[in-house]
């Protein structure tokens, strides 16, 4: 078991937040398993996307990620990017989503979440300026907080 990562003040808002992603990768696994129809887990996927997500991909994009000759942080733009097409072509109305498609969805954000937890944000808190993370802290602490209160608990066994 790799030890708990102790992180700047300044980003724990979205480190935060990356727990509720990597629940949303669990409940999607637990949907899978529990043979849940791939239309409810799919209704969940939008709603995340819409609700979550990409409310926190924008907070990471216009933030963090600032300096774009970054290798890492080119790489973590381009984890978001595949990440979104991968939840268009999931959410397409007429789209027939398997359990694979699922799968891959779930592994795609539960790497992006551990990569930018064990790599990325302790290299941003290393080069980033001080005046930098202090700003950024001001305005993540400064933005409301997102939830995860979807009603249809597909992943709870019944």
């Amino acid at each position: 078991m790799q030890k708990p990562i102790k992180r700047s003040q300044h980003l724990l808002h979205l480190s935060k937040e990356h727990h509720f992603e990597l629940l949303f990768c669990w409940k999607i696994r637990q949907g899978i398993k529990l043979e849940v129809a791939p239309d409810r887990m799919v209704a969940y996927i939008r709603y995340f996307w819409q609700h979550f997500t990409a409310v926190h991909f924008k907070e990471e994009e216009t933030l963090l990620f600032t300096d774009a000759r970054d290798v890492l942080v080119q790489r973590a733009l381009a984890e978001h990017a595949a990440i979104k097409g991968l939840i268009t072509l999931l959410t397409a109305p007429g789209y027939s989503t398997g359990k694979q498609e699922l799968q891959a969805l779930a592994d795609n954000i539960d790497n992006h979440v551990r990569f930018e937890e064990r790599t990325l944000f302790p290299h941003l808190e290393q080069t980033l300026p001080k005046a930098q993370m202090d700003r950024i802290g001001q305005q993540l602490n400064a933005a409301p907080r997102l939830a995860d209160d979807y009603k249809d608990e597909f992943w709870v066994t019944l």
